[in-house]
């Protein structure tokens, strides 16, 4: 480094040396498994090691733990797993999945004390929340429209319902006195 202290020339710790004392803590500190990068960096980068031990101590002094600051994941749980399932699956429906992000969107954006920004936010997704209720009753409108259409061209036929011999809709008395 030049005979310099800090890695930026300055008399005072920068917040670069503070990044690199941070990156240089989790390989150097910790009690890993596989502690191949602390070796290598003790065994080929000694000047690097050696400035880290004295920038650490001059920044943290001498408290520090040997822990790392999380832990493993426990394993998920049967149920957990079915949930994690049944989620994706629901997210992957076309109309479902809008209707549900919307939602979680509109509960994050709609909190209490926010900013303008924050309630700008909570107005669009409370709009997408609209909108997907829109394309939901205009996909159920168009299927009911086809559906009444099929049984109208016959195509498709009710139980209980009679046709003539002759391929011709049978009204039943009331056809008869309709003439039709």
């Amino acid at each position: 480094m030049g005979g310099r202290k800090w890695l930026l020339g300055t008399e005072r710790l920068s917040s670069l040396d503070c990044l690199v004392i941070g990156y240089l803590s989790l390989i150097q500190v910790p009690n890993v498994p596989h502690d191949w990068l602390r070796r290598a960096m003790s065994d080929k980068y000694s000047l690097l090691n050696a400035w880290f031990d004295g920038a650490r101590k001059e920044a943290l002094g001498n408290a520090h733990s040997d822990d790392l600051p999380w832990r493993a994941l426990e394993p998920p749980t049967m149920g957990l797993r079915a949930f994690a399932v049944l989620e994706q699956t629901l997210d992957a429906i076309p109309l479902v999945g809008d209707w549900r992000n919307s939602e979680q969107q509109l509960r994050r954006w709609s909190a209490p004390g926010l900013d303008h920004e924050s309630r700008h936010l909570a107005a669009v997704a409370a709009k997408r929340n609209r909108d997907v209720f829109t394309r939901l009753l205009a996909a159920g409108v168009g299927c009911g429209t086809l559906l009444m259409y099929l049984i109208w061209a016959g195509t498709l036929r009710l139980p209980g319902r009679r046709v003539q011999k002759n391929g011709r809709r049978d009204f039943g008395a009331a056809g008869a006195m309709l003439g039709i």
